[in-house]
């Protein structure tokens, strides 16, 4: 059986750790817009995409599967990048379409 380098074995750790951060900070946010009651349901999806997202890298680091790791990559860089360039959009379909505020 192969060994894995310490430097691999260093940014698996990193990467757990950030994906931790990520979801936290996520549910972080969540929490205090329901607690200031400026949450909707745009709000519960982002914070449910990015557990999502960052739950499958974590798993994928805890697995060693390159693939869903690597899914889970494309997957967080195409909702980080389509989120900066439309979130406002996205955010104001989801409240007018499904939203409860």
């Amino acid at each position: 059986m192969a060994s894995i380098p310490n430097s691999l074995n260093t940014i698996t750790k990193i990467a757990r750790i950030g994906g931790i951060t990520g979801i936290a900070a996520s549910w972080g946010i969540a929490g205090v817009e329901f607690y200031n009651k400026k949450d909707n349901t745009s709000t519960w999806v982002n914070a449910g995409l990015n557990t999502v997202i960052l739950g499958t890298g974590i798993a994928a680091t805890i697995f060693t599967a390159p693939v869903l790791g690597t899914i889970a990559g494309v997957a967080g860089v195409t909702y980080g990048v389509g989120y900066f360039l439309y979130g406002k959009e996205m955010d104001n379909h989801i409240n007018t379409n499904f939203g409860y505020r």
